[in-house]
């Protein structure tokens, strides 16, 4: 995947996995899995073996289907890379990274990650990372139109290259407090996108994240 990109990373994997959860032939079935209609983390056909499990990789088809990469190996770890899609609300605004594809790929890989480990029957610690890569200077809305309508761009712009969020918690804690671990996270991811002077709207995001999960 090309590095000189903004591009985004999320992974879950279980805390110190002493012994593989499965083989690497139920990793990759489980992958496969995916593709079907309510799940969709990755795209039919696009399934390859790869050491200890599975992986899917996706090329970029401008403007609107980013590069994107998924894992899955037998030791429990769901890892995603994906570039940002960008676009331009209007000739003469500045270029935004699309929000959506970050809140889409943290949704859907922790939704399948929750499926694998129930179906392994695995109940211990999990590590959540998500981190933009390439993101200084870049502006990025992740509010929809609304009661911040009258919002400059500019009051999304990040100023560091590198944001990182991560979470330690339960695997029953991933299915039962999802939308606290979801907003949690975003909220951390775009603090560093938020430059307007009025409070943090975490409580707007855990609206979308309500909506979308």
């Amino acid at each position: 995947m090309q590095r000189s990109l903004p591009y985004l990373q999320v992974s879950v994997c279980p805390q110190f996995p002493r012994t593989a959860l499965s083989s690497s032939h139920e990793a990759r079935d489980f992958l496969l899995q995916t593709t079907y209609a309510g799940a969709a983390l990755i795209p039919a056909n696009s399934v390859k073996r790869v050491p200890d499990g599975a992986g899917s990789l996706t090329y970029s088809a401008p403007p609107r289907v980013p590069a994107q990469y998924v894992e899955l190996n037998k030791y429990g770890l769901l890892y995603a890379a994906r570039h940002f899609a960008r676009f331009r609300r209007a000739a003469d605004l500045p270029e935004e990274l699309d929000f959506a594809g970050l809140f889409d790929i943290l949704l859907r890989l922790t939704t399948a990650a929750d499926r694998f480990y129930a179906a392994r029957g695995y109940r211990g610690n999990l590590a959540i990372r998500t981190s933009l890569h390439g993101v200084q200077s870049q502006i990025m809305r992740f509010l929809t139109p609304g009661p911040f309508e009258d919002l400059d761009l500019e009051d999304f712009r990040c100023f560091i290259d590198t944001v990182t969020a991560e979470r330690l918690l339960g695997a029953d804690q991933l299915r039962s407090q999802r939308v606290d671990v979801l907003t949690d996270i975003l909220s951390e991811i775009t603090w560093a996108f938020w430059q307007s002077n009025r409070d943090h709207p975490a409580a707007l995001l855990r609206a979308s994240v309500e909506r979308g999960g």
